[in-house]
């Protein structure tokens, strides 16, 4: 795999756009820009090695003709196996999630959680994507209690929230929520060591520190593991040519 001199990792995602520079395949930079237009105004667009993950469904002004874009799709070149029955759905989030794992950590199995607009539970064994589960994340558990309720107010993620039992409605649910939350992971977490063992457990994503006290297996939080996997795509690819 060929180690890039500089690279631009995109990853746009529901909420966000986040930016990681590497350096000879190390992040020393890491930000957040506002929107596709903050994006491409930016002075190393197009003409940086540049790879994109877009689950956003915002369209980005491209080049189609400039080489140093690579926009990141289930038909690109990668160091795994995809092993999904509909692989133009899979979201390029989970893939660059797969892959990064894949480069951390070669010679094992794992579980990726990426706890974030989404909970998402993804497998990654004997150097294959094999498939996964996905689950509503955290403040969309918040905002359809809200929306779907007449009463219910409107609570969003907590950090200081401890397992007490809700004595009112605030409390009940945000226990609900987020105490709902740990246990699913937990049950997830038993449901995949039952089939593949060992297993190594890796949280990611925008709640992933919170949740790693929370849980009583081992786990690695990698906060940046889809950019991780974005830059050893780009790798790959470029080594390929």
């Amino acid at each position: 795999m060929v180690k890039l001199n500089q690279t631009y990792c995109v990853d746009i995602g529901n909420t966000v756009i986040k930016v990681a520079i590497f350096q000879s395949g190390i992040l020393i930079q890491l930000f957040q820009l506002k929107s596709i237009d903050e994006l491409i105004s930016c002075s190393w667009w197009g003409t940086e090695k540049i790879i994109i993950s877009n689950v956003s469904g915002k369209s980005i002004p491209l080049d189609r003709n400039n080489k140093n874009f690579t926009i990141l799709s289930y038909q690109t070149a990668l160091p795994i196996k995809i092993n999904y029955d509909t692989p133009h759905s899979l979201g390029v989030d989970r893939i660059a999630a797969a892959v990064g794992a894949h480069s951390l950590f070669p010679k094992e199995n794992c579980l990726i959680i990426d706890i974030g607009s989404c909970i998402t539970y993804d497998l990654v064994v004997n150097s294959m994507f094999d498939g996964g589960f996905i689950s509503p994340g955290i403040d969309m558990r918040f905002n359809a209690l809200h929306n779907f309720t007449g009463n219910l107010p409107q609570l969003s993620f907590d950090p200081n929230h401890t397992d007490f039992t809700g004595k009112n409605t605030k409390q009940a649910m945000l226990g609900g929520v987020m105490l709902g939350a740990v246990h699913e992971m937990e049950g997830m977490i038993r449901h995949f060591l039952t089939q593949n063992q060992p297993l190594r457990i890796i949280f990611c994503g925008g709640h992933a520190k919170y949740f790693e006290s929370k849980i009583k297996e081992r786990i690695f939080v990698v906060p940046e593991l889809i950019m991780i996997g974005l830059n050893s795509i780009l790798e790959y690819n470029e080594s390929a040519t």
